[in-house]
């Protein structure tokens, strides 16, 4: 598993970034958020729910909704998006600073 890899929730369709240091193998867990098709998401607010591409459709990236969750429910990445790296940790900063 890599930081910023997406993955598909085993037993469902929702998706999921995994946010977490590559360092932390030891662990069991990922942080992951989730990732929303434009027209399911209801609310945006951009600095902290930014839009995300990849698979040539926009994605809302539901940063209030990260949580840790069990590296055997993740499935096989179905994408990165290390390419935007900063935009994400921009909106997890967000989240925790406020700045």
């Amino acid at each position: 598993m890599a930081q910023f890899d997406v993955h598909r929730v085993r037993g469902g369709n929702e998706l999921v970034v995994d946010c977490q240091s590559d360092f932390l193998t030891m662990l069991s867990t990922r942080y992951a958020v989730p990732l929303y098709s434009e027209p399911e998401a209801e609310w945006r607010f951009s600095r902290l729910t930014p839009q995300l591409m990849f698979e040539n459709r926009l994605y809302t990236l539901a940063t209030p909704l990260g949580a840790a969750i069990d590296v055997r429910e993740l499935g096989t990445p179905i994408a990165s998006l290390s390419n935007q790296r900063y935009t994400i940790l921009n909106a997890i900063d967000f989240l925790l600073t406020g700045v």
